[in-house]
């Protein structure tokens, strides 16, 4: 058979297929590349621009039910949204533009980062504002491998740990009610940070003085996987003895204790140095009603976000909780004007001669009542007496009172990573009297709970001796309002909450107090803080509380009038200017009163 000139044999074939492969079109190989690439830039941005919209219906959400922002700016915000939504799905689906797509995608996860940091900022806040109210009242029961017993309904638990404790938020009134705390401490030295690394280690407990308190106090650090026995001691001196003596790896210190353990301390014992050797790593809280003679109504203002007012500051001089009538060591006033954005701090000498009263609760002092001694000692008959001594003063009125102790300022100044302050030139402190701490250099110095404590009770190094430590306790005070006003200080706000619980009173309102976090949360205003401190001159006076004569300070009468000028100005809206202070008149040591040995009456002595 003849070939056939147009029949491919099966070699032309081959050629002909292997021609047809390598003369693929290479333009329709990247139109399939880039289509696949389109797909998967169309696919990632609309995962981006759903989680941005959710996140952004979240943030409103919890805006709205917070009350931070206005309703009208919320409403704007809404529509800011919805509007950058449309704008980028159109984006994504309808521009050709790979440039811009890729753009919308990042921003849309930028955005999603920012919604979601705004979240969780507000939840955090609003769990910080549910723990000023929170009463907590246990919905289950709670198994303890050692049958303890469950929880009281009126504790609170605010330990530092993880714990499965169900909690209902309920007003309490801290006018009414008062913090019971025990603390879980472990030496610094130690390896134990959580009470989870408890592990087989010995803890100290003293039960016979709080026994339902300690039941708690253990199942709640059992809750936080802590395994540990327990080794019984007769006293509060022999159980912090155990731990700083490395006979206990952890001790349960119940706080109300914590002055009598200061009150025995010394070179030797080392009971002050508790604090400064060890850490709390857990504390179980529950409240008790507020003894009548430490109870002490506000007077408040119409809205505290918008009125001016007043706020005593009384630093008691203790350690622990805020739990029996002490000296008012610390004595600032605080007038804050939220409408002109205004701060000034005025503070009085603690040894202040001065008449002492208490007119809203008559029966705390009453047998003190007119005579004149320390204002500090005001403080023994409770803090209503310090306010009404000191409105009397000054001609003045306080709405508001807030008690703190050395426990306070290190727990509040800790919570907030520390503070800086600002020493002069000449008084720097080689070492601090009061803990024995590393003191301050002239310059910026930070520093941690506890160097700020001795900070701000050092007197010893300074000539000016106790005047100056007036000054260091405003600078630390003001330290402490510049570092809570910052609005990176938010996320802290719930640790410095639950760090004042343990030892913190004031009468202020529950809802007032919600009312200036959200009004400060919502601003961000830019206080402006000023300071003003009265000096005293020093005498020898009779002193009805101790019924012998001692050391007092005297006021002179310009400089108290200078004080309250200050103070109304503030109120008034009135700007005031602080860099020149007026020479005052010395002061008037006439009205001093000071005790033959004869007249002392020892049997009304008060400790």
């Amino acid at each position: 058979m003849e070939n056939n000139p147009f029949k491919p044999n099966s070699l032309q074939k081959k050629i002909s297929k292997n021609s047809t492969k390598k003369k693929r079109d290479p333009a329709n190989s990247k139109a399939q590349k880039s289509t696949w690439i389109q797909n998967l830039i169309l696919l990632t941005g609309l995962i981006g621009l759903g989680s941005f919209v959710v996140s952004a219906e979240w943030l409103i959400m919890e805006l709205s039910l917070s009350a931070f922002i206005p309703r009208t700016i919320l409403i704007g915000l809404s529509i800011i949204f919805v509007l950058f939504a449309v704008f980028a799905l159109y984006s994504i689906i309808g521009f050709k533009k790979k440039w811009l797509k890729i753009l919308i995608l990042i921003v849309s996860f930028l955005g999603t980062g920012i919604n979601w940091a705004g979240f969780q900022m507000i939840e955090s806040t609003e769990n910080m504002l549910n723990l000023i109210t929170a009463k907590t009242n246990t919905q289950q029961n709670l198994k303890s491998t050692d049958a303890h017993a469950n929880p009281s309904d009126s504790s609170v638990n605010s330990a530092k740990s993880d714990s499965t404790f169900q909690i209902d938020h309920e007003l309490i009134d801290f006018d009414s009610s008062m913090s019971v705390v025990l603390s879980t401490y472990v030496l610094t030295s130690s390896e134990i940070e959580k009470p989870d690394q408890l592990n087989t280690q010995t803890v100290g407990i003293i039960s016979s003085l709080d026994p339902e308190g300690y039941q708690n106090a253990i199942i709640q650090l059992e809750q936080s996987k802590a395994r540990f026995q327990t080794m019984e001691f007769d006293s509060i001196y022999s159980l912090a003895s155990a731990l700083i003596n490395g006979q206990v790896d952890a001790i349960i210190f119940p706080e109300q204790y914590h002055a009598n353990l200061l009150d025995a301390a010394n070179d030797q014992n080392q009971f002050n140095a508790l604090t400064t050797m060890s850490t709390i790593i857990d504390q179980y809280i529950y409240t008790v009603p507020m003894p009548e003679q430490m109870k002490n109504p506000a007077d408040p203002s119409r809205n505290i976000t918008e009125d001016p007012f007043v706020v005593l500051i009384s630093g008691s001089d203790t350690y622990g909780t805020i739990h029996s009538l002490s000296r008012s060591d610390v004595n600032m006033l605080v007038a804050v004007n939220p409408e002109t954005k205004n701060i000034l701090i005025v503070s009085i000498p603690r040894d202040t001669y001065t008449e002492i009263t208490c007119k809203k609760n008559p029966s705390a002092c009453m047998s003190i009542s007119g005579l004149k001694d320390k204002l500090t000692h005001s403080g023994i008959y409770g803090i209503g007496s310090t306010e009404s001594s000191i409105e009397d003063l000054l001609d003045i009125e306080i709405n508001y009172t807030l008690r703190v102790n050395f426990s306070s300022l290190i727990n509040v100044v800790d919570a907030l990573g520390g503070i800086d302050i600002t020493v002069e030139e000449g008084q720097e402190v080689e070492r601090f009297y009061a803990n024995g701490l590393p003191g301050v250099k002239a310059g910026q110095n930070h520093l941690d709970g506890e160097r700020a404590l001795g900070f701000a009770r050092e007197r010893h190094a300074y000539l000016d001796d106790d005047n100056q430590r007036i000054r260091n306790q405003q600078i630390v005070l003001e330290a402490i309002l510049n570092q809570l006003f910052k609005p990176s200080s938010l996320f802290k706000y719930p640790d410095v909450i639950r760090a004042l619980s343990t030892a913190f009173y004031t009468n202020m309102p529950i809802e007032q107090i919600r009312e200036l976090i959200h009004f400060e949360i919502s601003h961000f205003p830019n206080w402006k803080l000023s300071a003003f401190s009265c000096t005293g001159q020093g005498v020898t006076g009779y002193s009805p509380a101790l019924n012998f004569n001692v050391s007092m300070s005297v006021v002179s009468k310009d400089q108290l009038e200078f004080a309250r000028t200050l103070i109304e100005k503030v109120l008034n809206g009135e700007e005031i200017d602080l860099s020149e202070i007026p020479e005052f008149e010395e002061a008037d040591f006439s009205e001093v009163y000071v005790a033959e040995e004869s007249e002392y009456k020892i049997d009304k002595k008060v400790d």
